[in-house]
């Protein structure tokens, strides 16, 4: 009986807590940190699948942000000869297509693959 005089009851506003967390990105052992639970009630009450979706908005988010830049260089460069003008639409075109590619990718590991060509 002396273990559950210590014993955190899980409300729906804990378990509300607990989502947001995981959507913001923190850990398992980070959330139960913060609002001192043990991990196994953090993992029993984690919404599944949030920190995934985090993550692949993180990661689209960056690569959008890259592929922007690289658009902005290669938009902003002086092209002095008609061969590297050539290679300049072309470089636009690839990158173009790297940024379809990111918008239709369903998983981290795609825009893992894909960031590989963008960086």
């Amino acid at each position: 009986m002396g273990g559950e005089e210590n014993a955190k009851v899980v409300t729906q506003d804990l378990i509300d807590k607990i989502a947001e967390l995981a959507g913001r990105g923190y850990s398992k052992s980070a959330i139960g940190r913060e609002l001192n639970l043990d991990q196994a009630t953090v993992r029993k009450y984690s919404p599944k699948g949030k920190e995934e979706e985090f993550r692949l908005l993180t990661k689209r988010n960056q690569l959008r942000w890259d592929i922007g830049e690289m658009l902005s260089r290669i938009g902003d460069r002086k092209w002095e000869t008609s061969e590297l003008r050539k290679k300049g639409q072309l470089a636009t075109e690839s990158v173009k297509f790297l940024k379809d590619k990111v918008e239709k990718a369903e998983t981290v590991d795609e825009l893992d693959s894909i960031s590989r060509f963008a960086t």
